[in-house]
C-alpha cells in the first residue's frame, strides 16, 4: 500500500474556570480532555491502484524510524472516498484514547499499514499531539493532588492485590503492623486485613504472567483448563500469541478467536522482529479431538478473516499449527468460511496477484496466490503424494486448471517435469505435446489361464490429419462413395486426401478417382463388373492445420528446483 499523508492534527479542549468567594473552596469541574490525533492520508494498493470503500489500518506509534517495537497501536475501519483519501481519529478504539505516556520523551514516528499490505514507511509526528503529555501534566495518574492522602492506610481485603489507590481523605492514618512472607518477583495480596502474601501475579524484568513459574511474554497465562491464552513479544526468538492446552481429552482450544466484524479478524497475530525463528501465532494441543489453532469469522460478507499472522522475519512463520497427537482426526491449521465471498485459509506468496484481484470467487477453503514469487500453492512429500484432489460430481471436474493468456498461442496451461527428463505440455491452443509416447493399455489372457497388462502405443504423424472409415459395395464395376457431411466439416477436402481400399471378395482389384470436396468414386480395375463389398479408410487434412508440418516445439516447462535449496 502506498500512503500519502497529508496533515496531522490534535485536537485540545481547554476548560476555563471561575471561582465564587465563600467560607468554603469552590468544587473544580473538569472536562475530560480527548485524547485523539487526527489524522488524514490517502490509500492505495501496491500496483498504484486507489482503494475505497471501508478499509482496514492499523496505526503504530514508535520511538524509531525503522525497527524497534511500536510503543501503541491500534486497528481501525477507515473509509476511503473514490479518490483513496481519508479520515482517521487515532485513539477512537480505545476506551481512554491515546495513553498521554506515548508522548512523554522523544519523537514519534507514525506507522500506517492496510489490511494484506506491507506497512508504509513511518512519518515524523509534528508537536501538535504532545500537547495531550502537556495536558497529563497537572494531574497525578490522571487525578488531582486533592484525591491522594497524605499517607496511605497499609490495610487491604483479603484476596485483594496490593496496590494503593486515592484516599478521599487528607487526614493521615497510622500504619498498623503487618506481617506475612512473600516470593520476589511475585505481586502480593492480602491474605487478611493485616497479613500479605503470594498471589498468582508473577512479574520477570517486563514480562507478566498468571500461573507462570517464570513469564516468557509480555502477558501469558497458563491453566489446565480447556482454553490457555498468551499475549505478544518483541523477541527475536518469542512467540506472538502461545495457547496451551493440557487436558488430553475433550474439545480443548489453544487459542480460540472469534469477530463479527465484516472486516475483522479472529486471531492476529504478528511479530515484529526481523531476525529469527519467530512465529506470529503458534497453537499447540494434544487432545485426539482438539485444535492447535482455531479461528472463525461468522460475518457472512464483507473480506473476513477467520486467522491471520504476520511475520517479517527472514526466518518466521506467518502462522504455524500443530497437532501431536498419533491418533484421530486432528488439524494442525483448520480454516473454514460460512461466506460465499470467502476462503477458508488465504496464502499470499509476497504481494496479491493483478488477477486474483480480478477473479470473482468465493466460497473457496484454500486459495494460494502471489504476484512476484515462484508458486501460489506447493505441495510436497518424500514418499506419498504431494497434492490429491478428490471430487463426487458427475459434471465437474476433480482438478481444473486455466491460462487466460490469450495472444500467444503456445503458452502452457499444464506442465509435468521429472528428474528421469520426461515432460509433458499442454498448451492453451488445446495442443498436447509429451516427449515419451502417447498410449494405453489392455489385459491379454494366457492359454493357462493367466493374464498380463501390455503396452500400446498411439500412431503419430509429420501432420495433423484426421481420417474417417466406412464401407461399400460396387454395382457392376463402380460405385460412388458420399463422404460423411459431419467428418466433411472438420478437415479441408478441397486439398488432396487419401483413400484406401479393402475388397471383401475376388476381383481384379480396386481403385479411386474423381475425389470431390463431397465424394470420391470406386471403380474395378481392367474394366471389370463385380459387385463386390469392400472398406475404405481415408485420411485428409484437419481443418485450420493444413500447412503444419513437424512444428518446432516450445520445450519442456521446468518447475522451480528445490533441490539443495535452488530454486
Amino acid at each position: 500500500m502506498r500512503c500519502v499523508y497529508n496533515s496531522v492534527y490534535a485536537i485540545v479542549t481547554v476548560v476555563c474556570c471561575s471561582a465564587v468567594a465563600t467560607a468554603q473552596p469552590a468544587a473544580k469541574t473538569t472536562t475530560a480532555v480527548p485524547r485523539l490525533v487526527k489524522f488524514s492520508g490517502t490509500l492505495t494498493d501496491g500496483g498504484g491502484k486507489t482503494l475505497s470503500g471501508v478499509v482496514g489500518v492499523t496505526f503504530a506509534l514508535y520511538e524509531e524510524q525503522e525497527g524497534g517495537a511500536p510503543v501503541w497501536m491500534e486497528t481501525q475501519n477507515v473509509q476511503a472516498d473514490g479518490s483513496g483519501a481519508y479520515t482517521a481519529l487515532l485513539g477512537a478504539t480505545k476506551n481512554d484514547g491515546i495513553p498521554a505516556e506515548v508522548f512523554g520523551t522523544g519523537q514519534r514516528w507514525l506507522g500506517v499499514q492496510a489490511q494484506g499490505e506491507a506497512e508504509r514507511p513511518r512519518v515524523l509526528m509534528t508537536s501538535v499531539p504532545y500537547s495531550l503529555k502537556a495536558v497529563d501534566a497537572e494531574t497525578l495518574g490522571g487525578l488531582p493532588a486533592s484525591a491522594f492522602a497524605l499517607a496511605v492506610t497499609a490495610t487491604g481485603t483479603a484476596g485483594h492485590s496490593a496496590v494503593s489507590a486515592p484516599a478521599a481523605s487528607a487526614k493521615p492514618a497510622a500504619a498498623p503492623a503487618l506481617s506475612g512472607t512473600g516470593t520476589a518477583g511475585t505481586v502480593p495480596i492480602w491474605t487478611n486485613s493485616d497479613t500479605l502474601g503470594n498471589s498468582a501475579i508473577l512479574q520477570s524484568g517486563g514480562n507478566v504472567g498468571i500461573g507462570a513459574v517464570s513469564p516468557s511474554a509480555q502477558f501469558s497465562v497458563l491453566t489446565t483448563s480447556t482454553v490457555g491464552i498468551g499475549g505478544a513479544t518483541s523477541s527475536s526468538s518469542g512467540v506472538g500469541v502461545s495457547g496451551r492446552v493440557t487436558a488430553t481429552s475433550g474439545g480443548g482450544i489453544g487459542v480460540l478467536g472469534a469477530s463479527t466484524s465484516s472486516s475483522g479478524f479472529g486471531v492476529q497475530g504478528e511479530v515484529t522482529a526481523d531476525s529469527g525463528e519467530t512465529v506470529g501465532v503458534e497453537g499447540l494441543a494434544k487432545s485426539t479431538s482438539g485444535f492447535g489453532v482455531q479461528g472463525s469469522a461468522t460475518a457472512t460478507t464483507g473480506t473476513t478473516a477467520g486467522v491471520s499472522g504476520t511475520s517479517a522475519s527472514t526466518s518466521g512463520v506467518g502462522v504455524a499449527g500443530g497437532a501431536s497427537a498419533t491418533t484421530g482426526r486432528t488439524y494442525g491449521v483448520q480454516g473454514s468460511t460460512a461466506s460465499s465471498q470467502g476462503f477458508g485459509v488465504n496464502g499470499i506468496g509476497i504481494t496479491l496477484s493483478t488477477l486474483g484481484n480480478q477473479l470473482s470467487l468465493g466460497g473457496v477453503g484454500v486459495w494460494g496466490d502471489t504476484h512476484a514469487g515462484s508458486v501460489g500453492v506447493l505441495g510436497t512429500a518424500d514418499d506419498a503424494q504431494a497434492m490429491a484432489a478428490y471430487n463426487n460430481a458427475n459434471n465437474t471436474a476433480t482438478l481444473f486448471v486455466e491460462n487466460q493468456e490469450h495472444n500467444v498461442n503456445t503458452a502452457i496451461v499444464f506442465a509435468t517435469n521429472s528428474a528421469y527428463g520426461g515432460y509433458c505440455n499442454i498448451f492453451v491452443s488445446g495442443n498436447l505435446n509429451c516427449s515419451g509416447s502417447v498410449g494405453g493399455h489392455a489385459i491379454l489372457s494366457s492359454a493357462a489361464g493367466g493374464s498380463r497388462d501390455v503396452a500400446l502405443y498411439a500412431v503419430q504423424a509429420t501432420e495433423n490429419w484426421f481420417e474417417d472409415m466406412g464401407s461399400g459395395q460396387l454395382q457392376n464395376g463402380a460405385v460412388v462413395v458420399a463422404l460423411d457431411a459431419e467428418y466433411a466439416q472438420t478437415v479441408n477436402t478441397a486439398m488432396d486426401y487419401h483413400v484406401f481400399l479393402t475388397p471383401k471378395g475376388d476381383c481384379k482389384g480396386l481403385y479411386v478417382t474423381n475425389e470431390t470436396a463431397a465424394s470420391f468414386e470406386v471403380h474395378e480395375l481392367g474394366g471389370g463388373n463385380s459387385s463386390i463389398a469392400f472398406d475404405y479408410r481415408i485420411v485428409a487434412r484437419r481443418k485450420g492445420f493444413e500447412s503444419i508440418r513437424m512444428a518446432e516445439v516450445a520445450g519442456a516447462q521446468k518447475g522451480p528446483n528445490l533441490k539443495s535449496g535452488r530454486r
